[in-house]
């Protein structure tokens, strides 16, 4: 599946996170790339699906990892990669909800979470 490039308010959205997470964290330029790159790919497949990260929800996030799971083995995220991707959507998603973020949701994973090539789909 070709994924479609993010929606314009997304890549504002991403944006602005990087730029949050470079003011107050200080973080590394290539650590800010990654997490773009990986909430851009997320961002992508949820155009794809019909949605935009401002409206994200559990099930979306669910969905993704699904998806990521079920790809063929050469193309599934390496465990590097998937924890990135996860503390990538888990400070995405911590972002204090502003006028157009009033979701309330936030996507809770832990260090004891399973890699996305253990999560099941039910």
């Amino acid at each position: 599946m070709n994924l479609a490039a993010p929606a314009h308010t997304d890549s504002t959205l991403l944006d602005q996170f990087c730029d949050n997470l470079w003011l107050e964290d200080g973080l590394a330029k290539n650590t800010l790339a990654a997490y773009r790159s990986d909430l851009a790919l997320f961002a992508g497949w949820l155009t794809h699906q019909g949605g935009t990260l401002e409206a994200v929800d559990g099930q979306r996030i669910k969905d993704y990892l699904a998806y990521l799971h079920h790809r063929p083995p050469a193309q599934q995220p390496k465990p590097a990669s998937q924890r990135r991707l996860h503390r990538a959507l888990r400070r995405f998603l911590h972002l204090p909800a502003g006028p157009s973020r009033g979701t309330g949701f936030r996507f809770l994973v832990t260090s004891t979470t399973p890699p996305i090539s253990t999560i099941s789909t039910m």
